[in-house]
């Protein structure tokens, strides 16, 4: 049996990686199905992700941009330009 898998990708990153499948040899659908298969067989992700996330923030600096936007909301600022002056230099 076999189950379809959807998902949202924004178009560059398919284009990008289509390349790449293809001068492997590879469609898209079965590059997925090494990975899901190396995921299920390894019991872990093949490659070691990176802490830079886009737009190029690292994981502390989006944990902190969250915090933020969570505290910004909740004070209800009406001073949105204080607001970013403190998250950048923050960051």
């Amino acid at each position: 049996m076999t189950k379809i898998v959807t998902s949202n990708i924004d178009t560059t990153t398919k284009e990008a990686a289509e390349a790449v499948f293809d001068q492997m040899g590879l469609t898209t659908s079965s590059a997925i199905k090494l990975f899901l298969n190396q995921v299920a067989t390894t019991k872990s992700i093949p490659f070691q992700p990176t802490t830079i996330t886009k737009p190029g923030f690292t994981s502390e600096q989006k944990t902190t941009l969250l915090q933020m936007i969570q505290d910004a909301k909740q004070q209800k600022s009406h001073d949105p330009f204080a607001v970013i002056d403190e998250m950048f230099g923050r960051l």
